[in-house]
């Protein structure tokens, strides 16, 4: 009786060790199973029907590090970004694991028409168009002319410039500039590495050029006319006279 009651307990202990390994094993085949499914699903593209495409956009999951140097049907994209164009789903197929595969779509194409026709009219002027202001370049200024400027500035009811801020991000501004009212401009910003960044001194001129544009001082005798003398300018200096300089910054 001790010895058959040994053997059912030799027997039990055996089936509890055993069956967590069983169960484990099968639940892994489950989970590969459920996997290989998942993934293959990848390449299982979906078409909206009647519409034109040009091969397939896809995305690499987040640090997956593939060379296509040996698949010349698969371009870049946006590197930093891991989106590739490829010329077909096959060309995907036997490049990337679909492991490392973010999603593919098809690269559609969408065409707009032709464009519709232009016909150049050249540019006229009514007789009353210049105003009677005695800036001596001002009649050099067509395009101000071309939008009415005068008129606007003789709109009794319309809204006074004092008080408007207009930030210019340029090359910065010259303050001592005898067409631009130092009053009107505010301190500003300097953006360009290692220069003062409270002096958006222009080094070059263009941004000087620009505030006087919008707010040059009108019949004083001197340069130009503007749009909107009196309004209030914020020179912030982004750009740099020097094109070493200014290539960095546009990088």
């Amino acid at each position: 009786m001790k010895r058959t009651f040994m053997k059912f307990i030799a027997v039990l202990l055996a089936i509890i060790f055993v069956m967590p390994t069983l169960v484990f094993a099968d639940s892994q085949d489950d989970d590969l199973e459920q996997n290989d499914i998942s993934t293959a699903d990848v390449f299982n593209v979906h078409v909206t029907p009647g519409a034109k495409y040009d091969g397939y956009i896809f995305r690499l999951v987040e640090d997956a590090i593939i060379s296509f140097e040996d698949n010349e049907n698969i371009q870049i994209i946006f590197a930093p970004g891991l989106l590739y164009r490829a010329d077909t789903l096959q060309d995907i197929i036997d490049s990337v694991a679909p492991e490392l595969i973010m999603y593919i779509e098809p690269n559609y194409s969408v065409s707009l028409g032709p464009m519709p026709p232009y016909e150049y009219a050249p540019l006229t002027f009514a007789p009353y168009a210049f105003a009677d202001v005695d800036d001596p370049y001002y009649h050099d200024q067509w395009c101000l002319e071309f939008i009415r400027g005068a008129a606007a500035w003789s709109t009794i009811s319309g809204p006074s410039p004092r008080g408007v801020v207009v930030a210019v991000l340029d090359s910065g501004i010259h303050r001592g500039h005898p067409d631009l009212n130092s009053l009107n401009i505010l301190s500003g910003r300097n953006f360009i590495p290692d220069e003062n960044p409270n002096n958006p001194l222009d080094d070059y001129g263009h941004g000087t050029a620009v505030a006087g544009v919008i707010a040059a001082t009108r019949n004083n005798e001197f340069g130009v006319a503007s749009m909107a003398d009196g309004v209030t300018i914020m020179p912030l200096r982004v750009l740099s006279g020097n094109p070493l300089r200014g290539i960095l910054m546009a990088l």
